[in-house]
């Protein structure tokens, strides 16, 4: 900012599609007790992230791309069953740890150093994914559960990750965003990009003469139902162990947060969850995270820049 200087540490936050990512877990057990340290912590990270570049170095390579690891975040400790906040010097006969590691390729991570460094040079620069971002500041300050769903709908990806006790369990994506309903519903209408959002933003706000409204609603009937199609699927692949918890954080831009919300708060999802019931859906919004951003008068909060700041805000990540 102007007047600011410089400054001293630059964390970038990479969306989907430009990012791989994985919650492992990590387990080691001995019949005698064992004293956790830095070494063996690192020892079990190193083993698992090998394990994680073979699987996923292998996609990028197939694309003729080469990748890099971004981000490898402990973010849970146990011993012998139980959560700590600090397990090195301690004694155990378990260790159960779970470990955020995403991925990007070179080529992107490359093009956004350049950027950075010719403006600022000798900077330390991190990267994050946004659903890490995402995750923290939703359990930071909307979500009263330590279990939940945090779903982000991008442009071309959604993301649907499972936060167990307060930290990402697991995490599933799949390739049918904001975007690619915008293409499918402006082909189902025969009409341009600009012209379906204008349709979209008044079928939205009921605003369409009955004929048209009735045409339009059974296109998005099709087009919504083969994201949803999606998203059941996914949410099998992330109930396989146990039944999910019924709270959702969502993000996507203001103009399709009602179609998603409608959608994943139908009945139709019900016996996904705990309590047998649908959903509930908590939209993180401009207008949610107002009372925690500090902006100029004259510039509206973006939902996404506001998670980012916050995350960056806080002291340990």
């Amino acid at each position: 900012g102007a007047h600011l200087g410089e400054p001293d540490e630059i964390l970038c936050f990479v969306g989907s599609p430009w990012y791989a990512a994985q919650a492992r877990t990590i387990h080691l057990e001995k019949n005698t007790p064992f004293t956790i340290t830095q070494k063996l912590v690192d020892e079990l990270v190193k083993k698992e992230i090998d394990a994680f570049e073979k699987e996923e170095l292998a996609k990028y390579k197939e694309a003729g791309n080469t990748a890099q690891i971004i981000e490898r975040e402990i973010t849970r400790i146990a011993l012998n069953g139980y959560p700590v906040v600090d397990a090195y010097g301690q004694k155990t006969t378990s260790i159960e740890f779970s470990l955020m590691v995403s991925m990007s390729p070179a080529m992107v991570i490359e093009k956004i150093v350049s950027a950075i460094t010719s403006s600022y040079f000798n900077k330390k620069i991190r990267f994050h994914s946004f659903v890490y971002a995402g995750t923290l500041a939703t359990r930071d300050l909307f979500i009263s559960k330590e279990n939940f769903l945090f779903i982000d709908i991008g442009g071309e990806i959604t993301d649907a990750a499972l936060v167990k006790n307060g930290q990402v369990a697991d995490m599933v994506s799949f390739p049918f965003g904001k975007n690619v309903l915008l293409r499918k519903f402006a082909d189902g209408m025969d009409k341009s990009i600009p012209d379906a959002q204008s349709l979209l933003a008044l079928y939205r706000d009921k605003k369409l003469e009955p004929t048209i409204q009735i045409k339009t609603e059974k296109v998005m009937k099709v087009v919504m139902g083969e994201w949803t199609g999606l998203f059941q699927a996914t949410l099998s692949q992330l109930a396989t162990e146990f039944l999910l918890p019924d709270t959702i954080a969502l993000t996507t831009t203001p103009d399709m947060q009602t179609f998603f919300s409608d959608a994943i708060g139908s009945d139709a999802f019900g016996q996904f969850t705990l309590t047998e019931k649908p959903f509930t859906i908590i939209p993180i919004t401009s207008q949610a995270l107002m009372p925690f951003v500090r902006v100029r008068a004259d510039v509206p909060i973006n939902a996404f820049v506001a998670i980012e700041a916050l995350v960056a805000a806080r002291k340990n990540i």
